[in-house]
């Protein structure tokens, strides 16, 4: 991955994991707005460096998921890869299926549970009910390269057509037009599809059950 060199520092980041991770009464859309617009604050110079920063590799981040377990009681082990490029760490990450299993180490669970949209930041409605959530100017975020697993979910039923992600990234500056909220605390949405060799249960033994079949009919 290209990196810009350089990181952009902006202290309402920290403001607002602490306020919006801390619980209160507060639905999370009234918090304030992740970043506030701080291009008007930056000089051209910073600006044209910053622009050089689209020369860069990136893209959105990569997520899929693992399944074990059996039906009735599946757990879904999703893993999210960093290719943003430069200084931007992933630090709040969600799935739209309920029933959290586990946190990866240095992550927590959003508000002791509480769901999240994307509406006040320019994302879709969709109600995002397992949603994971680290200090962005901790040591725990993913770094861009970087995959990390064990955001893990429990469900009665393996999901289809996919699993709906979000997740937002700081500390650096991405360009690849595909985001929404800023350049410099960019949000992203997508779908989650299971690795291949990842579903356990009768799919997974069709080929042994195909092989037996072939040697029948020589038979």
């Amino acid at each position: 991955m290209g990196s810009c060199g350089f990181a952009v520092k902006i202290g309402t980041v920290a403001k607002y994991t602490r306020n919006v991770n801390g619980g209160g009464s507060r639905r999370p859309a009234q918090w304030a707005r992740l970043l506030p617009p701080t291009m008007r604050t930056l000089r051209p110079a910073l600006l044209l460096a910053l622009a050089s920063c689209a020369l860069a590799a990136q893209a959105a981040p990569l997520v899929s998921y693992n399944v074990s377990g059996s039906a009735g009681a599946y757990v879904l082990d999703f893993s999210v890869t960093n290719t943003l490029g430069g200084s931007n760490g992933i630090y709040f990450f969600g799935v739209v299926p309920p029933s959290f299993s586990a946190a990866p180490s240095g992550w927590d669970v959003f508000r002791n549970g509480a769901p999240w949209d994307n509406v006040a930041f320019g994302g879709s409605a969709q109600v995002y009910t397992s949603n994971w959530f680290t200090d962005p100017f901790g040591g725990s975020t993913i770094q861009a390269g970087d995959t990390l697993s064990g955001f893990r979910i429990t469900t009665a039923t393996l999901p289809l057509g996919g699993v709906q992600w979000f997740a937002y990234a700081a500390r650096g500056a991405y360009w690849g037009g595909d985001n929404f909220n800023s350049y410099s605390n960019p949000g992203f949405e997508g779908t989650a599809f299971a690795a291949t060799s990842a579903v356990p249960g009768p799919m997974a033994a069709l080929p042994f059950a195909l092989m037996a079949l072939k040697r029948r009919k020589r038979a």
